[in-house]
């Protein structure tokens, strides 16, 4: 048998035929998530971007994981607002040291139980106001992307000071954007020393600095 399945290789091959096994399917591990969240055409995003930011240097990545990449071994990571991107994504740029979630929807925090570690720490937050470990510690990175928008202010306000890079997600001032979110957002953004606008993909993007500038490519530098 064995005999005869290497003839029939051979003799496809000379018709210029190739023969491939077919995988087995695949079994989905325990953690997987219940829901796909994250639509099909972006499935790979999550670990492509870690896999590009933990070699740092050879290209642009989105801004989240590059300031992630830039700060490593600099302090932990605080991500207020949990998300199908922005989540699976932190936790693995984020394996070698810590990684705070926090979400003010319980939906979000059980839907990335099985992420809960040591070094990635989730959190149900009913009250921003009462969310003290914001100011406990001095994070590397803030990532802001919490509901409602209007709450990203007080937040931000209350990172500086507290984090060398704070992400700001849904920033652009279109004109269909909430004008009370825009005008607020700008009163606040002014008091930091370095600004720098991620206008490659809407929303808009802001990283937010008193520490040191977050420099973009000439290709990331759209105005």
């Amino acid at each position: 048998m064995r005999f005869l399945r290497r003839a029939l290789r051979r003799a496809l091959a000379r018709a210029g035929y190739r023969v491939a096994r077919i995988p087995a399917q695949q079994i989905v591990p325990p953690g997987a998530l219940a829901a796909q969240g994250i639509e099909a055409a972006g499935s790979h995003f999550p670990v492509l971007a870690a896999a590009v930011a933990r070699t740092a240097g050879q290209g642009p990545v989105p801004v989240l994981a590059a300031a992630v990449a830039r700060t490593a071994g600099q302090g932990p990571v605080l991500e207020l607002g949990m998300g199908d991107y922005s989540t699976p994504m932190l936790h693995l740029l984020c394996h070698d040291r810590l990684l705070v979630s926090a979400d003010n929807s319980a939906r979000w925090v059980a839907r990335y139980e099985a992420f809960r570690s040591p070094r990635h720490e989730l959190h149900f937050v009913d009250d921003w106001d009462r969310f003290a470990l914001l100011e406990a510690r001095h994070w590397a990175v803030a990532f802001v992307d919490c509901s409602p928008v209007i709450r990203r202010v007080e937040l931000v306000e209350r990172l500086q000071g507290h984090a060398r890079f704070i992400v700001v997600h849904d920033t652009e001032t279109e004109p269909d954007q909430v004008a009370a979110t825009v005008y607020a957002f700008e009163g606040v953004f002014a008091r930091f020393r370095f600004r720098t606008d991620y206008r490659v993909f809407k929303p808009f993007t802001t990283i937010l600095s008193d520490e040191s500038p977050f420099e973009l490519t000439a290709a990331e530098a759209v105005r």
